[in-house]
């Protein structure tokens, strides 16, 4: 979706299905770790929207960066040593984000924020909840 516009609604729609499905889990006595990943879906996409509201934000970057962040912060909430994971996840991130770059999807700013959010976002909640 290369406007801004387009993204608005289906940001909306996303940030709904996860909070509901959130709400749905807590009654399932499932481990804590799949609650906050799928909160934490849900604040991301959320944040994105409100970011999206101003200025285009890359989603993909978002995710990713979720992805690693959620996993940093399981590593030092549960005092594993996953690094071999969190290294392949950053070495993924890198070619999400050369590939959002080389097909002008996104420029760096975008790409750098967007990952930004993504891994302090994750990364905070699975440590501070």
């Amino acid at each position: 979706m290369p406007e801004r516009s387009e993204r608005t609604f289906p940001f909306v729609t996303t940030a709904l299905f996860y909070f509901a499905t959130w709400i749905m889990m807590n009654n399932l006595g499932l481990p804590g770790v799949y609650y906050l990943f799928v909160l934490g879906g849900a604040i991301l996409i959320a944040l994105a929207l409100i970011i999206n509201l101003f200025w285009k934000i890359s989603i993909h970057m978002v995710g990713i960066g979720g992805l690693t962040g959620g996993f940093i912060g399981l590593n030092y909430q549960m005092l594993i040593n996953s690094g071999s994971l969190v290294l392949g996840l950053f070495l993924l991130s890198g070619l999400v984000g050369f590939a959002r770059l080389k097909l002008n999807t996104h420029n760096e700013a975008q790409v750098y924020v967007g990952f930004i959010v993504g891994i302090t976002t994750m990364a905070g909640i699975t440590v501070l909840l």
